[in-house]
């Protein structure tokens, strides 16, 4: 049993008083959505959640808020679990920073369905703001070392385009190159997981790429049905310095509206996992300027440090620093 790091984030998301969101627990970007069901994931390999971390970076609210891990949340999910899982932060009035549960734990069996919720406090004497940059949390599988890579924030797609994302992040690219993301440690893909909230009149499918070229690890979306879809039976196996992303290749009908698309990254010989910060639409960045991202996840990029730190809690060795620059006119 090896811990792996997993950070969902972005530029901030800012809540008013007595609002709930929910959020894809994964190495993800940031969806902030209204119903559960978008953000939960069904994790296929058993283990451990713990370490549950927030970053706050505004809090004009006058009362409580609360982040917490939920498991079997949404309607019509696994029957006799809880919706709130154990761990919690709570996030007092106007109170800033780094809120962590160090205490509690979550133990996961395969098949249950992750998420995490914020509840941002009752009006009090003004209605308030909260922004939030970051939720990371510390996953330790039964066996070897897993990790989960999410991408959210798919814009609409009717237009009969192939388009492609990167396996954690944010967004979708025509331009594959914008999406490969490089794998430094050999291991397995697998379990492939979509949600599809609005579905097209025609299928959609989807595929994982390895190296540009379609692996076996791929699932069609039918027309006219939404929900979850998986593909349990192909996987891939990945050297080191193989290039990966996903691929979607959408028909001229009505709105298809994606909402998650997840795998599981197995290492099996190493205490080794990949993070992965990635906005496939691009980030500009001016000349003479120093900026900070988060070590994973997906949005934006700030300028003050703080917004961005996790703790890490898992000893180790950080290493193989991989970026993909489009464009440069900087001398």
């Amino acid at each position: 049993m090896a811990k792996a790091l997993m950070v969902n984030s972005s530029n901030g998301i800012t809540l008013a008083n007595n609002i709930t969101r929910y959020l894809a627990c994964a190495n993800a970007g940031f969806s902030g959505e209204a119903s559960s069901l978008n953000a939960q994931i069904t994790y296929r390999t058993a283990g451990i959640f713990s370490n549950l971390y927030v970053r706050v970076i505004i809090n004009d609210i006058d009362t409580s808020s609360t982040f917490r891990f939920r498991k079997n949340g949404a309607t019509g999910a696994m029957v006799g679990s809880d919706a709130n899982g154990n761990q919690f932060v709570t996030v007092g009035a106007f109170n800033t920073g780094e809120f962590e549960d160090n205490t509690r734990t979550d133990t996961v069996a395969a098949g249950d369905e992750v998420n995490y919720s914020v509840v941002t406090g009752a009006v009090g004497d003004t209605p308030g703001d909260l922004t939030f940059t970051l939720i990371s949390i510390v996953f330790a599988a039964t066996t070897g070392t897993v990790v989960r890579h999410a991408t959210t924030n798919f814009p609409n797609l009717s237009d009969g385009v192939t388009y492609y994302a990167p396996l954690a992040g944010v967004g979708v690219s025509s331009t594959e190159a914008l999406a490969k993301i490089n794998f430094k440690a050999a291991g397995t893909v697998k379990n492939l997981f979509v949600y599809v909230s609005q579905a097209s009149s025609s299928s959609t499918n989807i595929k994982v790429r390895q190296n540009g070229a379609n692996t076996l690890l791929g699932l069609v979306c039918p027309g006219s049905t939404t929900g979850v879809f998986e593909n349990l039976i192909s996987s891939i196996n990945i050297l080191a310095n193989d290039d990966l992303n996903y691929s979607i290749i959408t028909s001229v009908q009505t709105i298809f509206i994606l909402e998650i698309i997840s795998i599981e990254y197995l290492i099996t010989d190493l205490n080794a996992f990949h993070s992965i910060f990635s906005n496939v639409n691009g980030i500009s960045l001016s000349p003479n300027t120093s900026y900070y991202a988060p070590i994973g996840g997906g949005g934006n990029i700030l300028g003050v440090e703080t917004n961005f730190k996790t703790d890490l809690n898992i000893g180790g060795t950080v290493s193989n620093l991989v970026l993909y620059v489009s464009i440069n006119t900087i001398t």
